[in-house]
């Protein structure tokens, strides 16, 4: 990988520096054709994602919806008991992460 690192500096305690690292980062296809992949593999399951950080949940909806998942969320073991059993009588396949 070609690139540079720079530094400066004024020489005084206290005022801090500043670097500058430049560098060419190309795609190279692997990204798309995993994505791809999981699409394939997981679109049309559901999933129950359960974390108490609503960060957390986001992520994992934002990733899992854009493979084709459905997802359904709770932020406690008991209220991901509660969305479970609401669901027992589907048919579809589905994942528990």
């Amino acid at each position: 990988m070609d690139g540079t690192v720079t530094a400066e500096s004024s020489g005084v305690p206290g005022e801090g520096s500043t670097f500058h690292v430049t560098f060419e980062a190309g795609r190279d296809g692997h990204d798309a054709d995993g994505a791809a992949r999981a699409t394939d593999r997981y679109a049309g399951r559901r999933a129950l994602i359960v974390d108490d950080n609503a960060t957390n949940l986001l992520l994992m909806t934002a990733l899992l919806s854009a493979w084709g998942v459905e997802t359904t969320t709770a932020s406690s073991g008991e209220e991901a008991l509660d969305r479970r059993s609401s669901r027992a009588g589907s048919t579809s396949r589905s994942s528990t992460c």
